[in-house]
């Protein structure tokens, strides 16, 4: 193959895994979830190679983040460290202030939540709330506060998280996001335990709700 052919072939790669990845953002919270985790398992080796691609071909980052960022919930399946570090690699690529940065930040802070990097987590969540703003972005807006809701959470702090993630809850709604609403009131849920509130019942009960009428595990 000449240089120029295996260019096109990597972009081609490159372009099919970025619409998977979209794919899955759509289909994750429907009764197709299992069938996308046995999928992205045999697909592991080629979404590495598609992210590799991109990391190594200028003016690419940003589709490396449209591939690795819409992943999050599935770098969360035994993959965490691995995620963040292409998430990270990627970010440092593409400084600029675009969509794909913002949830590529959002992504990066939600797998460093679960590693217990919670300072880090924050920093990365303040840069994606400021480019929610400045590209009028509802969605990411409302992500960001779930994550800044979830870092407090899990560092010890659920009094704290409740106003933000209550504000995430009332934001997917209004955008129709089942499975960020679903999110957030499972966070909630989990907060009012801690807090002893007697509304965590209720709250549990609709996370299985929403589940149900969706489809998904959950």
């Amino acid at each position: 193959l000449s240089s120029a052919q295996a260019e096109a072939i990597g972009l081609r790669h490159r372009g099919h895994y970025r619409n998977l990845a979209n794919r899955f953002a759509r289909e994750y919270f429907t009764s197709h979830q299992a069938e996308w985790y046995l999928r992205l398992r045999r697909e592991h080796d080629n979404i590495r190679a598609a992210i590799e691609f991109c990391l190594g071909h200028p003016g690419e980052a940003d589709a490396a983040l449209d591939i690795a960022a819409p992943l999050w919930p599935w770098w969360h399946a035994g993959h965490l460290h691995e995620g963040l570090r292409y998430l990270v690699r990627s970010l440092d690529l593409a400084p600029g202030p675009t969509r794909s940065r913002g949830y590529g930040l959002f992504a990066a802070s939600n797998l460093a939540i679960r590693l217990s990097e919670f300072d880090r987590a924050l920093a990365l969540l303040a840069e994606s709330g400021e480019l929610a703003e400045r590209l009028g972005d509802e969605l990411l807006a409302a992500r960001v506060k779930q994550c800044q809701g979830h870092a407090l959470l899990h560092s010890g702090h659920p009094a704290e998280a409740v106003p933000l993630l209550e504000a995430a809850r009332d934001d997917a709604r209004r955008l129709g996001q089942p499975r960020d609403e679903w999110r957030d009131v499972n966070l909630l849920c989990l907060a009012m335990m801690f807090l002893g509130d007697p509304c965590a019942e209720d709250l549990g009960r609709q996370a299985v709700q929403l589940a149900e009428e969706h489809g998904a595990e959950a």
